[in-house]
């Protein structure tokens, strides 16, 4: 069986940067970390998936990407968008931007184009 790869990237309110967390299946971690700093460490999940370019996708990371909806009569309709990754616990699955599209949403190409801490400024635009 394949178990897939489970990474966090950390974020440091104090310092500003990222430091990433790779577990493999038989590690083991404790929760001294976490409660050591518990406001400055923000830790976000790799989503297991990868953009257009190859590049892990992380909640909190700020996408671009465009929706396929394929009308009753044919014609297809390609929307383009910009948001945030997040996790939506209701349905347990990430969810991009405001309107919380989904992988079941047919989402064509996306691209990740910074995140919410050294490029909140993307979402706005």
């Amino acid at each position: 069986m394949n178990n897939r790869e489970i990474k966090f990237r950390i974020w440091d309110t104090i310092d500003e940067k990222f430091e990433t967390l790779l577990l493999q299946p038989t590690d083991t971690i404790g929760t001294g970390f976490i409660h050591f700093y518990p406001i400055r460490k923000i830790f976000q999940q790799f989503i297991g998936l990868k953009d257009d370019l190859g590049q892990d996708i992380y909640e909190g990371d700020i996408v671009k990407y465009s929706v396929n909806y394929t009308h009753e009569h044919g014609d297809k309709d390609i929307q383009k968008f910009i948001g945030e990754v997040k996790y939506d616990a209701t349905f347990a699955m990430y969810v991009f931007g405001a309107n919380e599209h989904s992988m079941y949403d047919r989402i064509d190409k996306i691209e990740v184009m910074g995140n919410i801490f050294e490029n909140a400024d993307l979402i706005n635009k």
